[in-house]
């Protein structure tokens, strides 16, 4: 039995933890896959889209860059690990991509991030996690 897990990442300081879930959440399963996805949304000014476009464009490259040697890590380790870091251009939680992409994979689980950046953010969780937990196809661990 193959287990299909989502990884959200946004490159906060919960990446490690994160990481280590997920190969918890593997153990016991053969020939699981991990998928990690970053969201990139609305980074540029709003009433130049170019610029916009082409921030958001570099951003991307940048996180992808990131991404290179978790990918690397997971696979040395033996794990099927793929990244993937989508621009999200219709200016909206980037949660809403979270879903649409573990509902086109047919993800088992996502594994998410609280980072919770407002001013109470112990409180309550980050707006994506909160938009995950509740629209998501599948179970959701969130990480704290």
């Amino acid at each position: 039995m193959s287990r299909k897990i989502l990884m959200s990442y946004d490159g906060s300081d919960l990446t490690g933890k994160i990481i280590d879930e997920v190969k918890v959440q593997t153990e016991g399963y053969k020939d699981s896959e991990i998928h990690i996805l970053s969201v990139v949304t609305q980074v540029g000014p709003a009433s130049h889209p170019g610029v916009a476009l082409s921030i958001e464009r570099e951003v991307a490259e940048n996180i992808r860059e990131e991404l290179k040697p978790i990918v690397q890590e997971l696979i040395d380790a033996g794990y099927n690990a793929k990244a993937e870091v989508i621009v999200d251009q219709r200016q909206r939680n980037a949660g809403h991509k979270v879903v649409e992409y573990a509902e086109e994979e047919d993800v088992d689980l996502i594994v998410i991030g609280n980072r919770g950046l407002g001013n109470i953010s112990g409180l309550f969780l980050g707006s994506v996690s909160s938009q995950v937990i509740q629209h998501a196809p599948c179970h959701v661990l969130v990480v704290k």
